[in-house]
């Protein structure tokens, strides 16, 4: 399994720019921010849960660490019993008026995502358990040894384009940047191919 500093270091022999490994980083984390935004098989979700507590409203990082990383939400569950029932979205200002004397109280039947925080309605009246469904940022890349999906499943998505803004923004190396461009389109068409495949299904008919 390839990490950080693998990148950092294949990046750094390609370019044939050892001196430069700080301003690799940066473009590291720059082209993982570019791409996280793009759904592929390896940053979608749906196994992110936590519990309420009776009478929270709001819920953050120290209930669930994944939660500010959100990036789009697909469906958002509570348990009961055995059933698992889906919360309607809403917005933010809908859920301020809703609840404007903050004493609604009950199941909670909606939710907005707001500040890096998930907002339920009404405020739930005891434990429920949540699951989220969606887009989500992965880990952030800080220590040497540190590895996810963008060292190994889209290592070379994030390599030609970290090095795209190395050849741009630091050599002024305007060739050399369209070059890795290139390759990073072949490989994020790589990329959504792959995860086209894995995540489509075959169309349930219904039996006559």
């Amino acid at each position: 399994m390839a990490s950080y500093l693998d990148m950092v270091n294949r990046i750094a022999d390609e370019t044939l720019r050892p001196d430069m490994a700080n301003q690799i980083k940066l473009c590291i984390q720059e082209a993982i921010a570019h791409h996280e935004v793009e759904r592929y098989w390896f940053n979608q979700f749906r196994d992110r849960t936590f519990d309420t507590v009776a009478g929270r409203e709001f819920y953050d990082a120290t209930d669930l660490s994944d939660i500010p990383g959100i990036l789009e939400l697909d469906a958002v569950t509570i348990t009961i019993g055995s059933a698992h029932w889906p919360l309607t979205r809403a917005g933010y200002v809908e859920l301020e008026r809703r609840n404007a004397d903050g004493n609604a109280r009950g199941q909670p039947t909606h939710y907005t995502y707001w500040g890096q925080m998930l907002r339920l309605y009404p405020v739930p009246d005891g434990v429920y358990p949540v699951r989220l469904s969606g887009l989500f940022k992965l880990p952030l890349l800080t220590a040497d040894d540190d590895q996810n999906a963008w060292t190994n499943e889209a290592e070379d998505l994030i390599r030609h384009r970290a090095k795209m803004m190395l050849y741009s923004q630091y050599l002024r190396d305007d060739s050399n940047a369209g070059r890795a461009a290139a390759l990073e389109g072949a490989a994020r068409d790589r990329l959504t191919i792959s995860s086209a495949r894995r995540l489509a299904g075959n169309e349930i008919r219904p039996s006559l």
